[in-house]
């Protein structure tokens, strides 16, 4: 863990207005780091990159997640999927969307949290 990545990390909860869950905080500190994003196989030919502290803000900004779905941070994507966590219910499960029908449909429940996901 270096102080930077941690920083990113605190800079992006009061960004944010809330403490990001537990294993999803070990994951950006512990295994994205520095970078801007890792990529993460999900299933056995998938993959989906999960941004890093430093970067989620601009890649909700650009999405305007917070409009379309209030409550939910834009964690990662793969294609036109975005992986998200719900920032008001405090625990660490996944939740994944079609860009294009945020707001419009429910979240799906992709998985338990992070690690889970990651398999």
């Amino acid at each position: 863990m270096t102080l930077s990545v941690l920083q990113h990390v605190a800079d992006l909860e009061t960004e944010i207005h809330a403490k990001l869950p537990e294993n999803y905080r070990r994951f950006l500190v512990e295994d994205v780091g520095e970078a801007d994003a890792c990529d993460v196989r999900i299933g056995a030919d998938e993959f989906a990159s999960f941004y890093g502290a430093h970067v989620l803000g601009e890649r909700n900004q650009t999405y305007d997640i917070q409009s379309a779905s209030p409550g939910f941070l834009m964690i990662g994507q793969d294609g036109d999927l975005g992986y998200f966590i719900h920032t008001e219910r405090g625990n660490d499960v996944i939740y994944s969307q079609d860009l294009g029908a945020l707001g419009t449909l429910e979240m799906e429940v992709a998985a338990v949290d992070i690690y889970d996901l990651a398999g």
